[in-house]
């Protein structure tokens, strides 16, 4: 696997950019092999999934799973070189092609939705759309000074919410 270096590389700002990416992939490869594991395993299922469609007559699902596990890979790469915050552009196509190919069904639930508005992972525009996803009520509830994990910086406004939210008439 190693290979020669060719000339000239690492002699200027952007091939310096992209030695140190690769030598933190490395370090992430080696020091954070549970998350690696993980990667691998989502990895693993899109390169199953597409084998079961290789047969498909339903071109257009497999076009846009295939993009979405290339956005996966742009992802992982950009991840594990360092590069956390970009990635979550990344994958936001992920996700985006990956739920354009398959029909999917609506929920048939009501469904009780939490974002915090300091959620860096998941920006305001992710919220776009989501009610075309469902065929009954979303009561969304945004919570000021939280970030991703909700539940965690807003525990009794979150225990409060959803004990209401069950017990109310539907």
């Amino acid at each position: 696997m190693p290979q020669e270096t060719p000339p000239g590389w690492g002699e200027d700002p952007l091939t310096k950019f992209f030695e140190t990416a690769r030598n933190n992939q490395f370090a992430t490869f080696d020091n954070f092999k549970t998350a690696y594991g993980r990667l691998r395993d989502i990895d693993k299922f899109y390169r199953d999934f597409v084998d079961v469609l290789d047969n498909s007559q339903d071109w257009f699902a497999g076009f846009f799973l295939l993009r979405a596990h290339s956005a996966f890979l742009t992802a992982c790469r950009l991840a594990t070189s360092g590069q956390v915050a970009e990635c979550y552009m990344t994958l936001r196509g992920c996700l985006k092609a990956g739920l354009t190919g398959p029909t999917l069904p609506k929920a048939t639930m009501p469904v009780l939705m939490f974002h915090g508005l300091d959620d860096q992972a998941l920006l305001p525009g992710g919220l776009n759309d989501t009610w075309e996803w469902l065929e009954k009520d979303l009561t969304l509830v945004t919570v000021p000074g939280a970030g991703h994990f909700v539940q965690q910086d807003a525990s009794e406004l979150v225990t409060k919410t959803m004990k209401w939210w069950l017990g109310r008439d539907r």
